[in-house]
């Protein structure tokens, strides 16, 4: 955000002062707030997916923020993780690493709990990263960093990867669930969401009862 904000100063101060504004940009083109901006795609894709475009804004990105890197490997490795293995597999990935043991802690909730049905426990946790992919784009369309078309786009990035991952609001909700717990690795916020979910389920007038998942 404060990359995309100082752009926008800049830009703005260009304005104030009569001059045209010109960005630096990447070796592909891109300003630094158009990395970060589309970007948003390629993350939510897994690496051998990307078009040759986005492995070299990747390439970029990884460079100017190594955070972004590491957050990306550690979201796929967990989703990996969470295809290969059985839940009572998952506890051997689990010593000495910090996030994983948050895995295993907010799995145990949930079933303890009973927010997931027995046998129904969540393959991924990307529904909680969908929904912050929505509220992403919302926010940078309020704040004029993209268009409006840019942000519907994003909107259907989200709803087709859901729908490739997910069969029902059902099982969206359930890995939302986990998705929330596991990014703070604390079971509160787990059943923060399934309280928001069991709502959104039975609530007439929710908009996951108005509409069918794959309208």
């Amino acid at each position: 955000w404060e990359a995309l904000d100082e752009e926008s100063t800049q830009l703005a101060y260009a304005k104030a002062c009569g001059k045209m504004y010109h960005a630096p940009v990447f070796a592909n083109g891109d300003t630094r707030k158009q990395l970060l901006a589309r970007s948003i795609y390629l993350l939510y894709k897994k690496e051998s997916l990307w078009t040759q475009s986005q492995r070299i804004r990747a390439e970029i990105l990884f460079k100017e923020y190594p955070d972004i890197k590491k957050g990306y490997y550690l979201s796929m490795r967990l989703g990996l993780i969470y295809h290969q293995c059985k839940f009572k597999d998952i506890a051997e990935h689990c010593n000495g690493d910090d996030k994983m043991e948050d895995v295993c802690l907010i799995a145990e909730e949930m079933q303890k709990n009973g927010w997931c049905p027995a046998g129904q426990m969540p393959q991924s946790v990307i529904a909680w990263d969908l929904v912050r992919l929505v509220n992403l784009g919302r926010w940078a369309y309020l704040c004029d960093y993209i268009r409006e078309d840019e942000m519907w786009h994003i909107m259907q990035v989200a709803a087709d990867t859901a729908l490739e991952h997910f069969s029902s609001w059902e099982e969206y909700g359930r890995s939302f669930i986990m998705g929330r717990g596991v990014w703070h690795g604390d079971p509160t916020d787990s059943e923060t969401a399934y309280e928001i979910v069991e709502l959104l389920l039975k609530n007439s007038e929710s908009p996951w009862k108005q509409s069918m998942w794959k309208e």
